[in-house]
């Protein structure tokens, strides 16, 4: 992500990769602009966590646990 954009002051990197994640994520359901930028937070967020940790595994974690984690807590709580 930073390969490109080392010397960028205004964070392209992670707006690019925010449009990326967006756009992924709206490939596979129904296309729409508000479905489109319901997900740029997303994507910044992730971005985001990248750049300060510099790994790869936390965006993922979280990632996860936004999918799957209201899944799990209601099947231990059913």
């Amino acid at each position: 992500m930073s390969t490109y954009f080392k010397h960028s002051r205004y964070h392209l990197d992670i707006l690019v990769s925010a449009i990326c994640f967006a756009s992924v994520h709206v490939i596979w359901s129904s296309w729409s602009w508000f479905d489109f930028i319901q997900y740029i937070p997303a994507g910044l967020s992730l971005g985001l966590i990248f750049k300060w940790t510099k790994s790869i595994y936390y965006p993922i974690l979280l990632h996860f646990l936004v999918n799957y984690g209201p899944k799990i807590i209601f099947m231990i709580l059913t």
